[in-house]
C-alpha cells in the first residue's frame, strides 16, 4: 500500500435559499442499497439510515463519542466493558428500547454472515445484566471499541422475529429481506414509503428522545444518476439539495442566484493500493516488481499529485501524506508531508521512509 499517494476530497453539497423549511428535497447520484443498517459496509447507505438507527454511541460535530443509545460505559476488565442504556426510549413502532434489542442487534452486526463484522472486531458475546445494562465480551483489549460502535445501529428484536430478520442479509450480493425496504428505529426520522431508485420519504419521529437541531418535517430523496439533470433540477427548484456537486459545474452552480455551495473537508481519502504479493495479478513479468522499494519510490516521485489536485479534482482537494484525516484522532502532522513531484532526481537523495 502506498500510504503518500491519495488525496482528500471536499464533499461540495448545494442548497437552494428558497427550500421550504419543513420539507428537504434531496437528491443524490444514487439510491441507498436498502435500509438495513447491518447490511452493507456503504457509507452512502450508512449515512442515511442513521436518520432512522441509531447507535449506542456518536460523534459529536467535534467528532468526539458522546452517549447516545446508552448513557455510560466502563471498562469492567480487558475483555468485558459495559454499558448502561438510556431509559424511556421507544422504537418508531411503539416498541420499548431495551438490552435484547442491543444484544441481538450486535450479535446480527457481528455474525459471520454479515457484511458489517469488519466494523465490530473482537465481539465474542452480549450479555444482558439486566433490562438496561449490558457486557460487550470481547476478545482482547478494543481501545477503539466505541469507534467501532458508532457505525452499529440497533433494531428491535421483536420487530426482527416478526418479520423473520434476525439473520443478517448482504446487499453487496444482491440478499433482499423485509428488512431491505421496511424499518423501526429509534432515530429522529421514520419511514414514510420507499420506491427503490424512485423515491425515500423520511418524517419527523415525534417521540424521539433526543432535541431536533433542524427544523424539518420531512425529507424527500430522489435519486438521479444524471449529473446534467441532477443539476438542473437543483437550479429549477424542483430540489432544494444535491449531492455530490459535480466538479465541472461546481463554479457554475456556485455563481446562480438562490443557490448556495457548501464545501468542507472530506475525511475520505483517495489512495492507490500497491500489489506486494510474489506476482502480479496481470502482467508479462516474472515476480512482482513492486516489491523493490526503487520501482515503488520512483512511482512515488513520477505521479504529479499536484496536477491531478488542480486539474482532475479543479482544486477541490488537497494533497496530503497520511491516510488520517486531520479530524480523525490519530492524525499527526508529522506524518502529512508528502515529497514534491521529481521525475528525474534519484529517489535515494530524497530520504523516503521505507
Amino acid at each position: 500500500m502506498l500510504r503518500h499517494l491519495m488525496m482528500t476530497a471536499t464533499v461540495a453539497t448545494l442548497v437552494a435559499t428558497g427550500a421550504s423549511a419543513e420539507t428537504l428535497r434531496y437528491a443524490t447520484s444514487r439510491d441507498v442499497y436498502g435500509l438495513d443498517p447491518h447490511a452493507t459496509t456503504d457509507s452512502f447507505t450508512n449515512i442515511f439510515t442513521h436518520h432512522i438507527y441509531e447507535p449506542l454511541v456518536r460523534y459529536d460535530a467535534d467528532m468526539k463519542v458522546e452517549p447516545a443509545l446508552a448513557t455510560s460505559w466502563e471498562v469492567i476488565d480487558p475483555t468485558r466493558v459495559r454499558f448502561k442504556l438510556r431509559e424511556g426510549v421507544t422504537f418508531q413502532g411503539g416498541e420499548t428500547f431495551g438490552a435484547d434489542d442491543v444484544q441481538v442487534s450486535l450479535m446480527r452486526a457481528a455474525d459471520l454472515k454479515s457484511p458489517l463484522r469488519g466494523n465490530l472486531p473482537g465481539l465474542k458475546a452480549v450479555e444482558i445484566v439486566d433490562d438496561l445494562t449490558v457486557d460487550l465480551i470481547l476478545e482482547g483489549p478494543t481501545p477503539l471499541l466505541n469507534n467501532y460502535l458508532t457505525n452499529i445501529f440497533v433494531m428491535d428484536k421483536g420487530w426482527l422475529e416478526t418479520h423473520n430478520s434476525v439473520a443478517p442479509i448482504d446487499a453487496s450480493q444482491g440478499e433482499e429481506g423485509y428488512t431491505t425496504n421496511n424499518a423501526n428505529g429509534t432515530g429522529p426520522f421514520a419511514l414514510e414509503s420507499r420506491r427503490p431508485d424512485a423515491l425515500n420519504v423520511l418524517v419527523v419521529n415525534d417521540g424521539w428522545w433526543d432535541t431536533p437541531q433542524h427544523n424539518l418535517t420531512r425529507i424527500e430523496h430522489t435519486p438521479i444518476g444524471s449529473d446534467a439533470t441532477r443539476v438542473a433540477a437543483l437550479l429549477s427548484g424542483e430540489i432544494d439539495l444535491i449531492e455530490p456537486a459535480p466538479l465541472q459545474d461546481a463554479n457554475r452552480i456556485d455563481g446562480s442566484d438562490g443557490v448556495h455551495m457548501l464545501q468542507n473537508p472530506g475525511l475520505r481519502s483517495i489512495m492507490m493500493g500497491i500489489n506486494m504479493g510474489d506476482s502480479l495479478i496481470d502482467g508479462n513479468v516474472e515476480g512482482n516488481p513492486l516489491k523493490d522499494l526503487r520501482v515503488r519510490q520512483a512511482m512515488y516521485h513520477a505521479i504529479n499529485m499536484d496536477l491531478i489536485r488542480d486539474r482532475i479534482m479543479r482544486g477541490k482537494s488537497r494533497v496530503t501524506g497520511s491516510l488520517i484525516a486531520p479530524a480523525v484522532k490519530g492524525y499527526s502532522d508529522a506524518m502529512d508531508e508528502r515529497l514534491a513531484y521529481d521525475p528525474v532526481i534519484p529517489p535515494e537523495s530524497k530520504g523516503l521512509r521505507k
